[in-house]
């Protein structure tokens, strides 16, 4: 066996590293694709914040090592990314599930592709996907919303559409319009000091052509899910969804052009009465899995959603820590988050969450947003009963340092994040969890998760085997 290959086998089994793909060819749109995070590479992309949950969730949030040692995360049969919760266990102190911060910033100018089969559903779910501003206060540096819904189930009244919003300081605000399918809910990006923001509801249903499509929960999932789209320009951001059936060729082909598209928007936020160059600043993305908290365990959400009655129990705390079997479809499946970038714009190096000093929002701002929503600071219903944590006020008045360059904090999550060890790695290509979806019923979920076979113990061990014999030849060499 050539020595070159053995060093090559070395570095890929021991550094998948994430690495932008800078070289890529300008799409027709103009927009060439400066990073792809998928597969087994598709975690170190992302920081891993296990603190305490701003917004006062029953969760516990672990890290990457913890998750997929226990088979909640990991790949799916068909090779996508799974970051799901504990299952199986009880959780008066908060279920186990992940929060992950993107490493790279995004800016005006750049086009951010998820293609998502399956987001968490569940009475006592609170699933977001989220771009957040860094480097400043919250909401100084700005915050925009893309998914976001709660309590979602087969039949649920209020779980099967949400709504894209921004939240900025003062000083921007958007013009209605008949250009996205939503409905504005306010016009003032600082409604509330920010807490409301200015929010396009969207419908039940999306419509594309004669056929209409849920665009969350429970609905979205019974479809195999779909492609998300959200633009930054200069002149506003835009958000649309793609049913399976309905995803743009150019989109398939790796060359978007939003241009070409002719299906209407969820959301569109534009008008000559915002600066979105500088109400939004170097943005992170923000993927989690939530229980309860100041939304989807506010005693009349969890009334108005349908839960109470479905689930025969009186709250969501109650509901989450003692019924671990219920979460089996508390999972996104995300095949690929692809960003796109066009003219000068590019990624920057997003601060770490979990470094002390970083700590900005998390989120401060959205128990801000909880307040402006009707939810009191009291917490009635939720797993923390007091007011917010002092470091969490303190974060509010700090000045928060920004994509410095020069930068040299590396914290233990970041050099966790970045280097899985092999056995992971291994872990990582091991499907771990199947689902299927009757189509019959519209959703229905079967957890089949089992034990390492001896033939995926095998490989994990033959590669572990490879890599250090790689690692002896490389050494002599």
């Amino acid at each position: 066996m050539p020595r070159s290959f053995l060093k090559s086998i070395t570095v890929l089994a021991t550094s998948l590293s994430f690495i932008p793909s800078a070289l890529a060819a300008p799409a027709a749109g103009g927009y060439t694709l400066a990073t792809d995070l998928s597969g087994p590479s598709f975690f170190e992309g992302f920081y891993e914040y296990t603190g305490e949950d701003p917004t006062n969730g029953l969760v516990a949030y672990q890290e990457l090592r913890a998750m997929t040692t226990a088979k909640f995360t990991g790949l799916s049969s068909r090779g996508n990314p799974v970051v799901g919760v504990d299952d199986v266990n009880a959780a008066p102190n908060g279920r186990h599930a992940m929060r992950l911060t993107s490493k790279v910033t995004v800016q005006p100018g750049s086009l951010s592709i998820f293609d998502i089969h399956h987001m968490p559903v569940g009475c006592g779910t609170w699933p977001a996907l989220w771009y957040l501003g860094s480097g400043q206060n919250w909401p100084a540096a700005g915050e925009f919303d893309i998914i976001e819904v709660v309590n979602s189930f087969p039949g649920s009244p209020t779980g099967y559409f949400s709504a894209q919003t921004m939240h900025t300081s003062p000083g921007c605000s958007v013009q209605n319009s008949t250009a996205f399918q939503g409905v504005l809910q306010h016009s003032d990006c600082n409604t509330d000091n920010a807490g409301l923001g200015c929010s396009i509801q969207a419908s039940n249903n999306y419509t594309t052509g004669s056929t209409t499509f849920a665009t969350a929960g429970a609905g979205f999932n019974a479809n195999d899910g779909g492609v998300y789209v959200y633009e930054w320009l200069d002149s506003g951001m835009t958000v649309w969804m793609f049913p399976r059936s309905a995803i743009p060729s150019d989109i398939v082909a790796g060359k978007p052009n939003p241009q070409s598209w002719t299906q209407k928007p969820l959301a569109k936020f534009a008008g000559s009465d915002c600066d979105y160059t500088k109400a939004f600043q170097d943005m992170q993305l923000i993927i989690n899995t939530d229980f309860c908290g100041s939304w989807a365990g506010k005693p009349e959400v969890w009334k108005s959603s349908g839960c109470a009655a479905k689930t025969e129990t009186a709250t969501c705390n109650d509901y989450v820590a003692n019924n671990p079997t219920a979460f089996s479809s508390a999972f996104w499946e995300i095949a690929s988050v692809k960003i796109y970038t066009s003219g000068s714009a590019k990624l920057g190096q997003g601060p770490d969450p979990n470094t002390p000093t970083k700590k900005r929002d998390m989120e401060v701002p959205r128990s801000a947003r909880m307040a402006a929503r009707g939810v009191s600071d009291d917490h009635s219903g939720c797993a923390d009963e007091t007011h917010l944590p002092v470091s969490w006020q303190r974060a509010l008045n700090a000045t928060y340092g920004g994509n410095s360059t020069n930068e040299t904090i590396v914290s233990e999550s970041q050099r966790r994040s970045t280097s899985l060890d092999l056995t992971e790695r291994a872990a990582l290509r091991t499907p771990i969890v199947r689902r299927s979806v009757a189509p019959d019923s519209g959703f229905v979920e079967k957890n089949t998760r089992s034990e390492t076979s001896d033939a995926s113990t095998r490989e994990v061990v033959g590669w572990a085997t490879l890599a250090a014999i790689g690692f002896v030849i490389a050494a002599i060499v």
